[in-house]
């Protein structure tokens, strides 16, 4: 049980000496293997890699990828005029891909699905996704088998309630595509307390309809206060408490997993356009860099938080607002979550490159 894991200070980032505890309750490979689909269902921590980490947090990633079970590392690319996908490559996968598929420990490797853009999640282009030709699917399910990958991860998020169906029908097809080349497809879940949930653009995605399907479904618990919310924790434990006693009320332990998040959000308070009124605009930060900043500012305030699992949260200055997860509170969090009379079994941590942070 991972309650019982202790917890091992290895002088990496110290948010990924959490990873390294999980990690502990895995038995050790001795050497690289051909990956099944059984080793991602077995998986007990994993983490993203997006193609837009910074050259600053490559020697982090480098550190954290043998503490991983799985890493889903992309990238994928959509043409919408033709309702093609198709695998890029990018300088950062050019580094890591070698590094990950040689481990012994990553036991999942994989890409991901997002209709994930500059300005956020496209719903648009997400329903173009879905809609896609099964040809076009089968194509890029053995693109991605054939770099040596066994799981593809669909993070298609903020579609509209009325395509609900056909998002759970293109999940058919990637699941019949993926099953026989021994690839684990799993699922982004929108964070939600009740079955309505909180977020519109959550609605599409019917748990109690997903829960049937062969795939893992992974519940992104974090975001609980946004770019454009008033400034708060990322996670409360609160919140996320909240989240984890729907998850398991709906979804089979087998296939749920917890995302937390390694970052935070650097808020100012900024004016209308008639300057009547102000409102808070935050900007998403890794949580090395948003320590340094604390560390940085002459007179940070250190604002206290319901609990020491919720993060952490400074003022710097009367219009300059941070918050953010560290080390202490994802631990806090693993060690309270897997703690549970149904403890939760598995973890995700969004996302790879976090660097150096303080000890609180």
């Amino acid at each position: 049980m991972l309650k019982n894991q202790l917890y091992v200070l290895l002088g990496l980032s110290i948010s990924w000496t959490v990873i390294q505890t999980v990690s502990l309750s895995t038995q050790a490979f001795g050497a690289a293997k051909e990956r099944e689909i059984s080793d991602c269902i077995g998986a007990r921590i994993s983490s993203w890699a997006p193609e837009w980490l910074k050259a600053e947090e490559i020697p982090a990633a480098f550190n954290e990828v043998p503490l991983l079970d799985g890493l889903w590392l992309g990238p994928m690319s959509f043409n919408s005029k033709s309702s093609t996908f198709a695998v890029k490559t990018s300088p950062v996968f050019e580094k890591l891909e070698p590094l990950v598929l040689k481990s012994p420990a990553v036991k999942c490797v994989g890409s991901f699905i997002s209709n994930s853009g500059r300005a956020g999640f496209d719903p648009a282009l997400g329903v173009a996704m879905i809609h896609s030709s099964t040809t076009s699917l089968a194509k890029f399910v053995a693109d991605v088998h054939a770099k040596g990958w066994n799981a593809l991860q669909v993070d298609i998020e903020s579609l509209p309630e009325s395509v609900a169906e056909d998002y759970e029908k293109f999940l058919d097809r990637l699941i019949q595509l993926c099953t026989p080349l021994h690839m684990r497809v799993s699922i982004a879940l929108h964070a939600k307390t009740s079955s309505q949930g909180g977020y519109e653009g959550a609605r599409f995605q019917r748990w109690e309809k997903l829960r049937e399907k062969n795939l893992d479904l992974i519940v992104m618990a974090y975001d609980e206060h946004w770019s454009t919310s008033d400034p708060g924790p990322i996670a409360s434990l609160k919140w996320v408490d909240a989240v984890v006693q729907y998850a398991q009320s709906v979804l089979p332990s087998d296939k749920f997993v917890l995302a937390l998040g390694n970052y935070g959000y650097r808020w100012t308070q900024v004016a209308t356009r008639n300057g009547k009124a102000k409102h808070w605009l935050g900007v998403p930060l890794m949580s090395f860099e948003l320590d340094r900043l604390v560390r940085s500012a002459k007179h940070a305030k250190n604002l206290p938080l319901a609990d020491r699992a919720d993060g952490l949260k400074y003022m710097l200055g009367p219009h300059d607002v941070v918050a953010f997860e560290d080390s202490k509170s994802l631990k806090l969090k693993i060690d309270h979550f897997s703690s549970l009379k149904i403890p939760v079994q598995r973890f995700a941590i969004w996302r790879l490159g976090e660097g150096p942070v303080s000890k609180p």
